[in-house]
């Protein structure tokens, strides 16, 4: 932790800053308009403004949401191919230890 000088009497007092985790309730607390910026981004509008059609805000909603969920699907298929990699890498591994073996 860094220490900061203060602004109290005392020049030579140094306060040290508490840090906080990415996790705990403290960082949200103290993080102001990050956690309405993160519901903005992941949920619709509840609301359409007076000049928009519901049939166009319809369909503009569902290929926003079809999109996330291609995006979803592309980093699941990644994790998938690595997991894939990595079993056939283990069983190779197994069986020559097997044949070695014998």
């Amino acid at each position: 932790m860094r220490p900061e000088p203060s602004a109290s009497s005392k020049p030579n007092r140094l306060v040290q800053k508490r840090q906080v985790c990415v996790g705990s309730p403290d960082f949200w607390n103290n993080s102001p308009g990050l956690w309405e910026n993160l519901c903005l981004a992941m949920l619709p509008p509840f609301f359409c403004q007076p000049s928009c059609e519901s049939s166009h805000w319809r369909s503009h909603h569902q290929q926003r949401k079809l999109e996330m969920l291609r995006f979803w699907r592309d980093g699941l298929e990644r994790q998938l191919a690595a997991v894939t990699a990595a079993m056939s890498t283990l069983e190779g591994q197994i069986e020559r230890d097997h044949s070695d073996a014998s």
